[in-house]
């Protein structure tokens, strides 16, 4: 069996959103055995800060490869003060870097407490240039219309030229989904008074896939995880190599839709570049830098080829 990444996996309690406040404990048993039941080679794990011991277990229990980000964001019983300075697990054990979501996750000044957080924030920023050469960013992207939304693709194509050093993980693709609220909506929902929200849901959605799997591709230091299926995905992912299926375990069983179903719907389309997924993980930068470097001017020779071509035929 060749490699079978899992991008996007959630241990212990995961922090809640201020909308949704239930959470989900997953062991450290309980990853193995869903390594195990999906034959997973290679996983990229979120655990909160206060919580490593469950990482180091899990990477002790379990022969899946296992690369642990380290939430940025604390929970709603201890959240992140802002005025104190991060403690980054960065050097430790089966750690790799962190994880930051725009809508998930509780902080604080020390008098007031808020759920989530604006991705450019400066005690955000300072944190980043803490973290080491070829350090993981994973960050997530929700895809809403709304254009004070700083959690888009576009962010990660700043965020790669100011810190060319790191590695950045697009999670969910700049669109969560899932499938069944993305879909174009039928002719007989023209009658619902929320048609049209739903028809700028399903183009919204189309639009942001596409800008962030064209970054992905463009830069070297960006990787989607794509967070869950939907037709576009599908349809979209197909001529491209950097993004890897992620199961989004446990909140992805809320929509009925596992890590192997997830594989079966993307193959449909595509071969899942999972070899190209640790490839990323495993080399430097500067070799990434170099590849996308020089497939970006094969690229380009190739379409000044295909130009000249059309420009002879028509002669």
């Amino acid at each position: 069996m060749g490699h079978r990444f899992d991008i996007h996996v959630n241990l212990g309690a995961f922090p809640s959103s201020k909308r949704g406040k239930q959470a989900r404990f997953i062991s450290p048993k309980e990853m193995n055995e869903f390594f195990l039941s999906q034959e997973i080679t290679h996983a990229l794990v979120l655990y909160n800060n206060d919580e490593y011991e469950l990482l180091r277990e899990l990477g002790r229990l379990t022969e899946t490869k296992i690369y642990g980000v380290q939430n940025i964001m604390g929970r709603e019983d201890n959240p992140t003060n802002i005025k104190k300075p991060f403690e980054l697990h960065t050097g430790r054990e089966y750690v790799y870097g962190v994880k930051i979501a725009s809508n998930r996750g509780w902080w604080t000044d020390g008098v007031e407490k808020w759920a989530g957080c604006d991705y450019n924030d400066p005690y955000v920023q300072k944190i980043f240039k803490q973290l080491p050469k070829n350090s993981i960013v994973s960050a997530h992207t929700q895809g809403t219309a709304n254009t004070k939304n700083i959690a888009t693709p576009l962010w990660f194509a700043t965020m790669s030229t100011k810190y060319p050093h790191l590695k950045f993980i697009m999670n969910h693709g700049g669109d969560y989904g899932p499938a069944l609220q993305v879909s174009r909506p039928s002719d007989k929902q023209r009658h619902k008074d929320n048609y049209v929200q739903l028809l700028n849901r399903h183009t919204n959605h189309k639009a942001i896939v596409l800008q962030g799997i064209e970054l992905a591709e463009g830069l070297h230091n960006v990787f989607v995880d794509s967070s869950c299926y939907s037709v576009i995905k599908g349809l979209y992912y197909r001529d491209y190599t950097q993004w890897c299926v992620g199961s989004d375990f446990p909140f992805a069983e809320n929509f009925g839709v596992d890590y192997k179903e997830q594989r079966f719907l993307f193959e449909k389309a595509n071969t899942i570049p999972d070899d190209q997924a640790v490839w990323f993980f495993e080399s430097d930068v500067d070799e990434l830098f170099e590849v996308k470097s020089k497939r970006t001017r094969d690229a380009i020779v190739k379409y000044n080829d295909i130009c000249l071509e059309i420009r002879n035929n028509s002669k």
